[in-house]
């Protein structure tokens, strides 16, 4: 006798039908269910029903999108919000996990606490989300804080950690310590491997050997993935950095010209070809490169600084100001931008604008003691 299947609701918040939400697409332009049907209408249209029905704006479990996007805009309420996100055990673990994964953008004693509990969470997602953030953090405090989860219960946490730490001098380490880290890491080894089609894995491979200082290995990890994908980007821009590092730039500007005929409109591949060519000093051709990365990704902070940057090396400073500012009206909270518009302003002799992002600065960066210091040289 066949055994019963019952349907019932299932209590993940994350697992289910969710509540359309059109004052989010109003708010932050995402999509929402009401329109993909009634697609003549606008989100205002449908939040308006949505009210009216019953009376108020239904909110539902999923409360996340706001903080998200404040992330993605870098805008100055994106470091509470994220924090509040990650702390938020109501929340689905996959919101949060996206959340703590950002919190390595902001150093902090508060982050170390909350990177801390989040690595002994029982929700692997939450552990791996929280080693992601600690890429931005020095080896020391990497140590400290991954080191126990490289004998984690999940072997995806454990390989994350050995790749986190890969780059530890084993030979400073007790020797208990250094058989759990090797361990750890022919793990990780043993996982690409067992993926070696892939081109991701054969990426892995490459940076995980050019960690370890094992050059000619992370070459060909690097060649075999681009022979089993020659559109796959990674590979070319990872390989033209250790081509670059081995002081070999034309070897890497040949390398990513061959991937721009591959893959003619990918942003990575012309910004890696621009700074390429900037080390040649060739900067007319770098400005073409990094000019075509920025309006391919204009989203992209790094794209569009990096080609400001040049455009103020090139002698283009008031050019070099409006990429800032379009970036800075897409990005409020990003402090590298503001910097950036306090001394190109600066220099350009715009001492009123100068002031303006000065301020903008000190509202980010409160504590910040070189900030007043440049006010300081301006209103002298």
């Amino acid at each position: 006798m066949p055994a019963k299947i019952y349907m019932e609701v299932d209590p993940r918040h994350d697992h289910g039908f969710r509540i359309p939400r059109p004052d989010l697409s109003v708010k932050l332009n995402t999509p929402n269910a009401c329109n993909n049907c009634h697609s003549k209408q606008t989100p205002l249209w449908a939040s308006s029903k949505m009210e009216a029905w019953y009376g108020h704006q239904p909110l539902g479990y999923q409360n996340f999108a706001t903080a998200l996007h404040s992330q993605q805009r870098q805008a100055p309420a994106a470091r509470s919000l994220i924090a509040s996100l990650a702390a938020d055990a109501e929340q689905p673990g996959i919101a949060r996990a996206t959340a703590i994964s950002y919190l390595g953008q902001y150093r902090g004693a508060e982050t170390v606490r909350q990177l801390q509990q989040a690595l002994q969470s029982n929700d692997p997602m939450i552990r791996l989300a929280a080693l992601d953030a600690l890429e931005s953090f020095d080896i020391r405090e990497r140590v400290q804080l991954a080191f126990p989860l490289l004998s984690d219960k999940t072997r995806s946490v454990r390989i994350q950690a050995a790749r986190l730490l890969v780059s530890v001098p084993a030979g400073n380490l007790p020797e208990e310590q250094k058989k759990i880290l090797e361990k750890a890491m022919d793990e990780y080894v043993e996982v690409q491997l067992f993926n070696a089609e892939r081109p991701e894995s054969q990426v892995n491979l490459g940076g995980f050997y050019n960690d370890l200082g094992r050059i000619e290995e992370a070459e060909k990890s690097y060649h075999k993935a681009i022979e089993l994908q020659d559109q796959f980007v990674p590979a070319y821009v990872n390989l033209a950095q250790l081509l670059s590092e081995q002081k070999k730039e034309d070897d890497a500007i040949k390398l990513l010209t061959e991937g721009l005929k591959k893959v003619p409109d990918n942003a990575s591949l012309h910004h890696a070809l621009g700074l390429a060519l900037v080390r040649q000093k060739d900067l007319p051709s770098a400005l073409e490169q990094l000019s075509q990365a920025a309006k391919l990704a204009p989203d992209n902070i790094r794209y569009n600084y990096v080609y400001a940057v040049a455009l103020q090396s090139a002698g283009k400073l008031k050019q070099a100001i409006e990429i800032l500012e379009v970036s800075h009206g897409l990005h409020p909270g990003n402090a590298d931008l503001v910097y950036a518009l306090v001394t190109m302003n600066r220099d350009a002799g715009n001492k009123e604008s100068a002031l303006h992002y000065v301020d903008v600065l000190k509202k980010l960066l409160p504590e910040n003691m070189a900030v007043r210091q440049l006010e300081q040289q301006l209103n002298q």
